[in-house]
Parts: structure tokens; C-alpha cells; sequence
């Protein structure tokens, strides 16, 4: 995936943002897989986490930019 969002930085075009969504969902395929097989419900968790819309900005859809995000500190 880390390729992918370098190749549409550089250029932007639209069949590289194409390639990050196949990626996404690859990885998040591959994720939800290794969850289940440990018997974890993704679902819960999520509302869970959601319950009050972001768990930042408690907005929905989340307003949080990317750089604010990238420095909150844990």
C-alpha cells in the first residue's frame, strides 16, 4: 500500500488512486481475516470505539485532518 500512495503523490492520477483503494482493501481483507480467526468481533469493538461518533472530534463524519491526527500523541 506504502507504494501505492508514494506513486499517487508524485503524480496524481486518477488509475493510482484506483491502485490505493485495491490495496486498502486488500489489507483490511487480510485483517478482518486474522481477526476472526482469533474470535475477535470487529463489529463490537467498532461501536464500541464510535459510539459517539469520532472518538477525537466526537463529530460525524469526523472532521479531523490528517495532520492533526499524525500528532496526537499517545
Amino acid at each position: 500500500m506504502g507504494e501505492a500512495i508514494h506513486n499517487y503523490l508524485g503524480e496524481h492520477k486518477p488509475e493510482q488512486f484506483e491502485q490505493i483503494s485495491l490495496e486498502m482493501a486488500d489489507y483490511l481483507s487480510c485483517t478482518f481475516g486474522v481477526a476472526n480467526s482469533a474470535h475477535f468481533d470487529v463489529a463490537t469493538e467498532l461501536a464500541t470505539t464510535f459510539t459517539n461518533n469520532c472518538h477525537v472530534c466526537h463529530k460525524a463524519p469526523c472532521e479531523c485532518g490528517f495532520s492533526f491526527v499524525a500528532n496526537i500523541k499517545t
